[in-house]
């Protein structure tokens, strides 16, 4: 009974290979199917990535250890929570910020007068409470 059910595996087996043969031998034979998937795999970001492929493996590593996992998690949380729009006003600050060489330094009355501008009360109040968090 037992070599019975032995050979009935290895015909399966056998029959699951043959069939896996013919795919092969039909896929070899699309030549439109093998010249896309050469000029896919044949591209300049293939090579690149080949190259790099140690490095990416390394990153991947640290990446998926348990505790970066967790923080990864929590900065994506914070990403979803952010509004795209502070985002846009953010760089754009940013983006001033690194066309200026130098920032001229601010007279007390100019702080005053700053300070009674809304978008710049609102933006100090931001980052007081976000000090604040930090500090706690």
């Amino acid at each position: 009974m037992e070599e019975i059910n032995e050979a009935e595996l290895q015909s399966e087996s056998i029959e699951r290979l043959l069939n896996l043969v013919e795919l092969l031998n039909n896929i070899l034979k699309d030549e439109e199917l093998l010249k896309a998937i050469s000029n896919l795999l044949v591209s300049e970001e293939t090579f690149l990535v080949i190259d790099r492929l140690p490095q990416l493996i390394k990153l991947i590593e640290k990446l998926t250890r348990q505790e970066n996992l967790e923080k990864l998690d929590l900065l994506l949380g914070l990403l979803e929570s952010l509004d795209k729009e502070i985002l846009n006003k953010m760089g754009d600050s940013l983006s001033v910020m690194k066309k200026k060489e130098e920032a001229k330094p601010m007279s007390l009355s100019g702080l005053i007068t700053s300070l009674s501008q809304p978008e710049v009360s609102k933006g100090l109040s931001l980052m007081l409470n976000l000090l604040k968090v930090l500090g706690s």
